[in-house]
């Protein structure tokens, strides 16, 4: 085994892609209207 420490980076983004219905214009996916008045 490696006695070299192993470096991890954790990355979260926030973005939410918008789930618009583009035909009907109905948000599709409920989180991303609460996501966007945060």
């Amino acid at each position: 085994m490696s006695k070299r420490p192993l470096c991890v980076a954790i990355l979260w983004h926030m973005h939410q892609p918008d789930y618009r219905n583009v035909q009907t214009g109905e948000i599709s996916l409920p989180w991303t209207r609460f996501h966007g008045v945060k």
